[in-house]
């Protein structure tokens, strides 16, 4: 109790402090915003832009105002992250937090007559309908800061890591993921760089003991590559097929993303694991896989009926008429120029798995009662019986679709009353 007492009084304390600092500073403490309503402030790629482009952001004695902000950047095009120096304090040197509190908001009421969007509050940055201004724009401009448009990331130096026991480099495609993620720091999550410089083989404290395997591979977490990937397939454009196809972890899901690297030797492949190879030559490297992998494209819709003729259900309602090409076209619509998907994606059948979930890729798949019965198997017993697959499938891809659905319990919304 003693313990906890004494947390509070610090705590109290502690308040206080912050309280006065602010004050001085003449920061709002208005409560215009709930504590337990405060969302994270994403200062990503379009709040990047944003004042890259505003002329009132300007810098004495340079045409370049990036140097407003990163005050300590040691050259042109090696400004870094915030977090860099400020993720913690040392000495005199401000918290991240005492950062965009004092500094950015110091700055917009400097500006205030001429920028009235320039939030001075709480609400202004930590609201709901402040994460809308905050959020993706694929309107913006690419963020360079040195990076090439693709390049290779080569396995690091470790126990038993050499050419021969090494997994192929991962062929990472910057331009592509850009316009998917909020900013640089959904990747590059403190310092701009590559990965190996915080995370390692076996973890070290850099890489807050994250080592770099799950750094790159753990499922669960939303800043791991597969992580986020998985995150992705939850969005609307996905999880229509998603829901029910997961993929399987094999050979050929490694590969989409360590891929074969035309030209690379073992000599240069030991340069790239020892760090040794330079950013051009990764980005050659880059290129050459890119160049080398194929993308299957849209499926043909050639050979595909317009429509398909529900009639296992006859009973009370008449068959229903399911518009197959319609929705296939609708489908590619969504995933049309979509550079990520298409990698993924590259056998032309694979969208027909969306529905046919338990076939093989091809054009040509068999029918829903192939594997579901009228009634349920004893053998397999998981398996849903034909009606139940239907309506499934059906509503719950409308649902994860944002599609408006036809209402549940309307069942003549898609069945035809049998004429009596």
């Amino acid at each position: 109790m003693r313990n906890g007492k004494t947390r509070l009084h610090w705590a109290g304390v502690l308040a206080a402090v912050a309280v006065f600092m602010f004050g001085a500073m003449g920061v709002s403490w208005a409560a215009d915003v709930d504590v337990a309503d405060r969302q994270a402030f994403v200062y990503g790629a379009t709040m990047h832009n944003k004042h890259i482009e505003s002329p009132l952001v300007k810098a004495e004695g340079s045409d370049r105002n990036c140097v407003v902000c990163h005050h300590n950047a040691v050259a042109p095009g090696k400004e870094d992250s915030c977090r860099v120096c400020h993720l913690s304090g040392k000495g005199l040197r401000p918290w991240y937090d005492e950062v965009g509190h004092a500094f950015c908001i110091d700055c917009h009421k400097n500006v205030a007559e001429q920028v009235k969007t320039a939030p001075v509050t709480c609400a202004g940055c930590h609201s709901t309908e402040a994460l809308t201004a905050q959020a993706v724009s694929k309107g913006v401009p690419r963020l360079m800061r040195g990076q090439p448009d693709v390049t290779v990331m080569f396995p690091v130096s470790g126990k038993g890591v050499t050419p021969e026991a090494a997994m192929s480099p991962v062929l990472f495609d910057h331009k592509a993921h850009e316009d998917k993620v909020p900013g640089c720091r959904s990747c590059h999550h403190v310092r701009i760089g590559d990965c190996t410089s915080c995370h390692a083989v076996e973890g070290t404290q850099p890489g807050y003991n994250v080592s770099l395997d799950r750094a790159m591979h753990a499922e669960n977490a939303k800043r791991s590559c597969v992580g986020c990937h998985n995150e992705y397939l939850k969005t609307p454009d996905c999880a229509g097929c998603h829901g029910f196809v997961q993929p399987v972890r094999s050979k050929d899901f490694c590969g989409v993303c360590h891929a074969d690297v035309p030209g690379l030797d073992k000599k240069t492949f030991s340069a790239g694991i020892a760090g040794k190879l330079s950013l051009a030559e990764k980005q050659r490297f880059g290129e050459a896989a890119r160049a080398a992998r194929s993308y299957a494209g849209d499926p043909k819709l050639d050979h595909v009926p317009d429509v398909v003729m529900i009639d296992a259900l006859k009973g009370q309602y008449e068959a229903t008429g399911f518009n197959h090409k319609s929705h296939m076209e609708y489908i590619m619509s969504r995933l049309d120029g979509d550079k990520l998907a298409a990698a993924f994606h590259t056998d032309q059948a694979t969208l027909c798995a969306g529905c046919h979930h338990n076939s093989p890729p091809s054009m040509n798949p068999p029918k829903c009662a192939s594997c579901h019965g009228m009634t349920i198997d004893a053998k397999v017993p998981e398996r849903p019986t034909l009606k139940a697959a239907y309506h499934l499938q059906c509503m719950g891809c409308h649902e994860r679709m944002k599609v408006e659905p036809v209402t549940k319990t309307d069942c003549t919304g898609c069945h035809a009353q049998l004429k009596k």
